[in-house]
């Protein structure tokens, strides 16, 4: 659930700019549209709705050199195919995707996980394909973690692999000083009735089994 938390200020500060002016190399994964590369750009994240996913990210690359944690834009139209190809940065990587759409318009934000693989060794990419029918903008969240064994899963791995699971995100709580945040979700599969529990970001991310690479992409739509 590390991965919604991430997404979560993003979806819930309300409109940001789509992208930075420059086009951003991304090799992992590598981004098709159509069948021809994607134009991915580097997400826009200055101003003040945008603040506590900042915080966030920048203060968990500058505990390392590699800025592990990255996020990026493209624009997209309904119908799009798109396309990622996953390969291991190191031996022994859990690649998982990760996608937070809406079905319609102002209906609930459903939360994914529709891959998770295991890869060995970097010889053998892995083929993630999604045709663009959300409503709205939509975040795909590629991670990759060092897991060292197909059978050691993540918390969160083993979380999304419960059957029948309809994980929704209903609210996003930011602090005061917007230097923090919290996720307040839902299993609409338990009823109308389900509780809705919090998680806070920090804590979650922690949890992540030797990230070796995040990778956000926001998937914004033209015309809206």
């Amino acid at each position: 659930m590390a991965i919604g938390i991430l997404v979560a200020a993003l979806c819930f500060a309300g409109p940001v700019p789509a992208c930075a002016d420059t086009p951003d190399k991304l090799d992992n994964p590598r981004i098709s549209r159509n069948g021809a590369a994607a134009n991915v750009t580097v997400q826009e994240l200055s101003g003040i709705v945008s603040r506590p996913f900042r915080v966030l990210i920048d203060r968990n690359n500058a505990k390392r050199e590699d800025k592990y944690l990255r996020v990026h834009a493209l624009g997209v139209t309904a119908g799009d195919i798109l396309t990622a190809v996953l390969a291991a940065p190191e031996p022994g990587i859990r690649a998982s995707v990760y996608r937070i759409f809406r079905l319609v318009k102002d209906g609930p934000r459903y939360f994914t996980m529709p891959l998770s693989v295991y890869l060995p060794d970097s010889t053998a990419p892995v083929l993630y394909t999604e045709r663009i029918d959300s409503a709205g903008e939509e975040f795909l969240v590629f991670v990759f973690e060092q897991t060292g064994s197909r059978d050691n899963k993540g918390l969160q791995v083993r979380y999304f692999e419960t059957p029948g699971l309809r994980l929704t995100i209903p609210q996003f709580r930011p602090n005061l000083w917007l230097t923090s945040f919290k996720l307040r979700m839902k299993d609409l599969a338990a009823g109308d009735n389900a509780p809705i529990f919090e998680r806070d970001a920090q804590l979650l991310i922690d949890r992540l089994v030797n990230p070796k690479r995040v990778v956000i992409l926001r998937l914004w739509k033209y015309g809206t």
